[in-house]
């Protein structure tokens, strides 16, 4: 009796373990899955927006969980200087897109003068193609 005591602790065990790597797993492939990037769509007389109180690193983060928040379970966007960068020039060379719009609500996100440096001649590139910002 000792025995089946033992071996169906055991076994209830190994089945809740299991359930709960499971479930990790899954949450950690929806969180993946959630910071994947979307394709997006520009329709003819579009303005870019772009917000400075999100975080812009120099360096996309590898760390798949970077941007995922744990306390709120939400994840937060990070972009990458790069990324904002090419978002500018192919911006400027698209006819559907009539300008940016700058949101400017504290620059909490956008820190370190290089990095504003490069964001100021992208944005003055920008204007050189005659389009508003």
């Amino acid at each position: 009796m000792n025995f089946i005591k033992t071996f169906l602790a055991a076994l209830l065990a190994f089945v809740l373990g299991s359930l709960a790597i499971l479930l990790f797993g899954m949450f950690i492939l929806f969180a993946i899955a959630g910071s994947m990037e979307r394709t997006v769509t520009v329709k003819e007389g579009s303005i870019l927006r772009i917000d400075f109180s999100e975080v812009i690193n120099d360096a996309p983060s590898s760390d798949p969980l970077a941007g995922f928040d744990f306390r709120t379970l939400q994840s937060t966007r990070q972009l990458s200087l790069l990324k904002v960068l090419r978002t500018l020039e192919a911006a400027a060379a698209d006819d559907r897109i009539e300008g940016i719009y700058l949101r400017m609500n504290g620059m909490g996100g956008v820190t370190g003068t290089a990095l504003i440096e490069e964001l100021r001649e992208a944005i003055e590139l920008f204007k050189q193609s005659g389009k508003f910002v």
